[in-house]
């Protein structure tokens, strides 16, 4: 079976929705009504396909299933509807990784207009920039996931070092010249993440990587050769 990386969002056929809608009903967990269950998982009731995000339930892996979960545009109470699921390698239809998300040219609020700038910027520097969270999730459905307050998620691919230090401190600019915070990761080829101000701002001879099947710690020793190793 394919291994997918943390935050890739999966279009779910619609076969394979339906069976999820009738497993999750009788679900006393997922305190949600029919009707919220269908907004979140039909598209015939919500005009769009919200995906599937992939999520970390190495059950799930181990019975050849992928595990997502689904999270409601529409707020009940407060709150978005989260939905944890698992999809059949046959009931997926699309795959989406959060460096194929381009920005919108027309951003809605400061995190997707904030995604714009960074994007950009990361072109000229010739490095692969991810989208994840609420942001890349209207762009992907087209539906207001994000918020005036909303923060910017971002997933940044390796790079030399110096770059990363550059893309650091545009963040920074960025997060002060739009008022929101920025979580970014940097993604490792192993397929964990690790946060980039802790890899640049500290010295931490550890560091925490967030994979599919746990958290880990990471020398960074091994982090600098790969990041010294790219040109």
């Amino acid at each position: 079976m394919t291994d997918y990386a943390r935050h890739t969002l999966i279009d779910v056929t619609d076969a394979g929705r339906e069976r999820i809608l009738r497993e999750l009903l009788p679900n006393p967990e997922t305190r949600a009504t029919l009707a919220q269950l269908e907004e979140t998982l039909l598209p015939s009731q919500n005009g769009t396909r919200i995906p599937g995000i992939v999520r970390r339930d190495p059950e799930a892996l181990a019975q050849r299933f992928v595990p997502i979960g689904f999270s409601s545009c529409t707020r009940y109470n407060g709150d978005r509807l989260r939905l944890a699921a698992a999809v059949r390698p046959d009931e997926i239809l699309k795959v989406t990784t959060p460096f194929e998300i381009p920005p919108s040219t027309t951003p809605r609020t400061a995190a997707l207009a904030a995604y714009q700038a960074l994007y950009n910027e990361a072109q000229q520097q010739h490095v692969r920039l991810g989208l994840w969270g609420s942001t890349a999730m209207e762009l992907y459905t087209g539906l207001p996931y994000s918020k005036e307050d909303s923060d910017l998620d971002l997933l940044i691919s390796l790079a030399p070092l110096s770059i990363l230090n550059d893309m650091l401190e545009q963040a920074k600019t960025t997060e002060e010249r739009f008022s929101l915070r920025i979580d970014f990761e940097l993604s490792l080829p192993n397929g964990y993440g690790i946060h980039l101000k802790e890899l640049l701002l500290t010295e931490n001879k550890g560091l925490v990587g967030k994979g599919m099947n746990d958290v880990a710690i990471i020398k960074r020793e091994e982090i600098l050769a790969l990041l010294n190793s790219q040109k």
